[in-house]
C-alpha cells in the first residue's frame, strides 16, 4: 500500500483499502504500507527555508492536530498536495483494526 493511505483523507475511506490489503494477503504474507508523517511539511518547509510563507505556521498547526492538509491553490512549489498525515500510533491502529498484525513500524 504505497500511496492510498495518504491520498484517502478520512478514516472511512482508508478502511476499505486496509480491508482489501487484508483480503488479498496470502497466508503468511506481509503488507507493506506507506504513510506520511504529520511532521513532514514542517520538516520540508524548514529545510527549504519556506516556513515564513503566509499561512505556513497555521497549516503546520492543522497538520499536527488533525492530520489534514488541503491545497486549494495547487502551487506545488510551496507545499504538499491535498493529503492526510498520519500519527504512527494511528497508522498501527488502522492496520490492527483491519485484522493485520503490526510487526514493524518504521518512522522516518
Amino acid at each position: 500500500m504505497l500511496g492510498p493511505l495518504y491520498h484517502l483523507t478520512d478514516a472511512e475511506s482508508r478502511r476499505p483499502a486496509w480491508a482489501q490489503a487484508r483480503r488479498v494477503l496470502a497466508a503468511g504474507g506481509v503488507v507493506v504500507a506507506a504513510a506520511v508523517s504529520r511532521y513532514y511539511v514542517a520538516w520540508e518547509m524548514l529545510a527549504k527555508g519556506k516556513f515564513g510563507l503566509t499561512g505556513s505556521r497555521e497549516a503546520v498547526s492543522t497538520h499536527i492536530t488533525t492530520g489534514q492538509h488541503r491545497h486549494p491553490e495547487r502551487d506545488f512549489g510551496k507545499v504538499f498536495t491535498t493529503v492526510y498525515f498520519h500519527d504512527p500510533d494511528e497508522l498501527a491502529a488502522e492496520a490492527a483494526d483491519a485484522g493485520l498484525q503490526v510487526r514493524t513500524l518504521l518512522v522516518l
